[in-house]
């Protein structure tokens, strides 16, 4: 078991922004698939918007502890990024990537077939919370399956992707998992052999919203500028951005291979790394 990351960055918005309205819904669980919280309605809160973080974490090996980002109590936290080996050898031995709850903790956990298989996830938490609801999951033959319903003031995005060796998940370039609404309901659904979660929040009413979609090159890495967030945050106003869904073969066994959303403090610019035919959905909200 190797563990090669840290907390990567903490940003703090200088003019604070009155988010409200947001919330989650989040798994909980002794494994990623296990639900452990018991209200669907977790709570409501709204605060002044001053930061948000974000966290990568890279490990080797099956047997890595879950790491431990905060309470859920006053944060919400998002899947930003995935990359490396997800291969699993049968049903009895998983891989995965993302965020999920425990005992009121947000943990971040990478899970992979053996001790030499490198998972690496990113995860941005925000600072509040509004009518968390437990989270939804899609797998390989199920039909869309409904997360929340769709409003003027709800946002979903993924929250975990993973393989529990039951389809052979994420081996070809054409699995994929995706939340989407449909403008009655939000669902997130897939093609291929995939497994995913997602996680719903509700922004302000009429709150700047903006969607990309990016296919890596066959071979090598692409990175684009998303949208750009002078000091710190200030304008777009509490600007985030997250994975509302992922494409493609996950089995390299490099940490960067993969998809991910960043916040770069040197430019003030949000940008998607994607490599090797993978394919980012990227939700900003403000």
């Amino acid at each position: 078991m190797k563990n090669v990351s840290n907390k990567f960055w903490k940003l703090s918005c200088i003019l604070p922004v009155l988010l409200m309205g947001i919330g989650c819904v989040a798994a909980t669980g002794e494994q990623a698939g296990d639900e452990l919280m018991d209200d669907e309605l977790v709570g409501t809160a709204e605060q002044a918007f001053t930061g948000y973080w974000g966290w990568s974490r890279a490990t080797a090996g099956h047997s890595t502890p879950a790491w431990d980002l905060g309470s859920t109590d006053d944060m919400t936290c998002f899947l930003s990024g995935v990359g490396g080996n997800l291969n699993a050898t049968d049903t009895s031995i998983s891989a995965w990537a993302g965020v999920w709850s425990k005992d009121g903790r947000w943990l971040l956990e990478t899970i992979g077939y053996d001790e030499s298989a490198k998972v690496k996830a990113t995860t941005l938490c925000v600072p509040s919370i509004k009518n968390r609801t437990t989270f939804a999951r899609w797998s390989s033959g199920d039909g869309p399956t409904k997360l929340a319903p769709s409003t003027v003031s709800r946002r979903c995005g993924l929250r975990m992707v993973g393989n529990f060796g039951f389809h052979d998940e994420w081996e070809a370039a054409s699995d994929s998992v995706r939340v989407w609404d449909s403008g009655l309901d939000w669902f997130i659904d897939g093609t291929g052999n995939a497994n995913g979660m997602a996680i719903c929040v509700d922004v302000s009413p009429g709150s700047g919203t903006w969607r990309w979609t990016y296919i890596a090159p066959s071979s090598g890495t692409a990175t684009h500028n998303l949208i750009q967030a002078i000091d710190h945050g200030t304008s777009p106003l509490g600007t985030q951005c997250f994975l509302t869904g992922v494409a493609g073969r996950f089995r390299t066994n490099a940490w960067d291979d993969g998809v991910f959303v960043a916040y770069d403090p040197g430019t003030n610019w949000w940008k998607v790394t994607v490599s090797n035919g993978r394919t980012a959905h990227v939700m900003c909200i403000q």
